[in-house]
């Protein structure tokens, strides 16, 4: 049996409490984001995203595109590797789209609709 010092037991806590908190900061910021005028104007598109290696991957990628303007709404499936965006396409591009998840470190390509 392996016994583990306090200070990497703290260290392990504040980890998993800053992951935690940063997820529920991101789904918090879904919670307030603006309503569109008109449901025709936002368009939705999945994107398949294997280098998600942790479950930090999906945090970094959602903050990423709500950081980009046009998006409305970001969710990231961990088990799936796939990412959902709904956005203004007279504000972003798809391959804008990408190009910020690019940016952030994971390649992304479009999944058929």
């Amino acid at each position: 049996m392996r016994f583990y010092s306090t200070k990497s037991i703290r260290l392990c806590g504040l980890l998993l409490f800053g992951i935690l908190f940063l997820n529920n900061t991101a789904l918090a910021s879904d919670k307030h984001s603006q309503e569109p005028s008109s449901l025709e104007t936002y368009k939705t598109i999945s994107l398949q995203v294997p280098d998600m290696t942790c479950p930090v991957c999906p945090i970094t990628i959602k903050k990423a595109l709500k950081a980009t303007a046009g998006v409305q709404t970001v969710t990231v499936s961990f088990e799936d590797k796939i990412v959902t965006v709904t956005f203004d396409p007279s504000q972003v591009t798809i391959e804008a789209l990408i190009n910020v998840i690019g940016q952030a470190g994971y390649s992304a390509t479009r999944l058929p609709t």
